[in-house]
């Protein structure tokens, strides 16, 4: 703003401090534009005068010019593209269900490992929803970067809204041991997690003793965080560390911690949760039947396998007890034991009480075990069989995306969850075939 305007609106126009400007430049061309404000009107007449000027000085404007010539970036990721359909059911499942970015972690997860990345186009539309939820930057940074690619990397660095998924700090202290030292102990969380991803990428046990080492005085978030980080590296060596974790006073941990034992299959843990398993699920009476007999109390045994005795609201608590106890068992297991298929298993389960107590178990299994592909489309087959036997009681019509009135109805982001991995799995198959 010019000067002397800038001095008049300081002093204010309403105390008699009202100072005509003396005509030059482009004021010249200001003062004609406000010759039809009346002269009784002085702080009408400056403001108008104000807004003039700042248009001019907005119009003669000259932007700064970059020298030299602009080379482009060569990106040298060699993973394939998500497909468009799926990349779509991703995007449309982040926009529809922002309270449970958890599930959204899970397919970005099952993606990652199948060394797939995310279309150039949906880059900048996935990194907007990245960015809009904290989880994804704490709990599924490393996720997030892979699929997003070096492109998408590149990308990020040009945002400042984005520089979280920019990688620039794993780039910078890679190589630099005195550096990645300094920041493990002294770093803030983002910088620690980065130390030890690149850490385990060269060095599993290093990764690990270090964790080890820090455990008991970090935060809960921060210890969930390390173990998704190391979640692929645990074996046989650890499992004392992580039995002695299961009696962590964070129900999360606890949870994560019971899941990881549950896939070391030489622990006590996978042991005892089989055996409690098979006294639930069991065979029927009639021929090609199983039954479930849910459990009658909350043992001790139980809680100390890190099971959650109160169920969530709107769950029964038998039917919480029951998914409990099974999501932790591969579902291959029941294969074997009962000789049969899977889609046969869930029709020899459809007609007891706990069909969905079952199902919902398995919901979560299917992500937590190898060899699972072959289980996507019988669950969902068996998902979407519940869902069209459903009647609501107030509403026979009523449609399903509306509020659940029946407990035999799945959960919403279990048909969605299950939908989108059956379609992932059969764009898997035209692939090989």
């Amino acid at each position: 703003m010019d000067a002397k305007l800038l001095k008049q609106a300081m002093l204010g126009t309403d105390k008699g401090h009202h100072v005509d400007v003396e005509p030059h430049g482009r004021i010249d061309t200001i003062e004609s534009l406000a010759d039809g404000v009346a002269e009784t009107s002085p702080p009408w007449n400056l403001l108008l005068k104000a807004g003039c000027y700042s248009v001019a000085e907005r119009a003669g404007f000259m932007p700064d010019t970059v020298s030299g010539t602009y080379t482009p970036p060569i990106f040298t990721d060699n993973r394939r593209d998500l497909s468009p359909r799926f990349a779509e059911c991703l995007t449309r499942f982040l926009k529809e269900f922002p309270d449970t970015p958890q599930v959204s972690i899970h397919l970005l997860k099952q993606v990652d490992e199948a060394k797939l990345r995310l279309p150039a186009g949906s880059v900048p539309e996935f990194l907007v929803a990245f960015s809009q939820r904290r989880m994804f930057k704490e709990n599924a940074h490393g996720t997030v970067l892979s699929l997003i690619g070096e492109r998408g990397r590149w990308l990020a660095a040009q945002n400042t809204d984005w520089i979280w998924a920019s990688n620039q700090l794993v780039d910078e202290i890679r190589d630099n041991t005195q550096k990645l030292d300094s920041l493990w102990t002294e770093g803030t969380f983002r910088e620690r997690e980065s130390v030890l991803k690149i850490i385990a990428e060269n060095d599993a046990s290093e990764a690990k003793r270090r964790v080890c080492e820090t455990w008991k005085n970090e935060k809960a978030e921060h210890r969930e965080a390390f173990l998704n980080v190391l979640s692929k590296r645990f074996d046989d060596t650890d499992i004392p560390f992580l039995e002695e974790s299961l009696k962590d006073r964070s129900a999360s941990i606890r949870q994560t911690v019971a899941t990881l034992l549950a896939q070391l299959p030489n622990s006590d843990y996978a042991g005892r949760t089989l055996e409690r398993a098979e006294t639930i699920l069991v065979r029927g009476t009639k021929p090609n039947t199983l039954c479930v007999n849910p459990p009658t109390e909350f043992t001790k045994t139980m809680k100390a396998d890190g099971l959650e005795e109160k169920p969530p609201r709107g769950v029964g608590e038998k039917a919480w007890w029951i998914s409990e106890s099974l999501r932790r068992v591969p579902l291959t297991h029941w294969e074997k034991r009962f000789q049969m298929s899977p889609s046969k298993i869930l029709a020899a389960l459809s007609n007891d009480d706990d069909y969905a107590s079952v199902l919902h178990a398995w919901t979560y299994t299917v992500q937590w075990f190898p060899e699972h592909d072959h289980w996507f489309e019988p669950l969902w087959d068996a998902w979407n069989a519940v869902k069209k036997s459903t009647v609501c009681r107030s509403c026979p019509e009523r449609c399903f995306d509306d509020e659940p009135e029946v407990e035999t109805t799945p959960p919403k982001w279990s048909i969605r969850l299950l939908e989108t991995l059956r379609q992932w799995w059969l764009s898997r198959i035209r692939r090989r075939s």
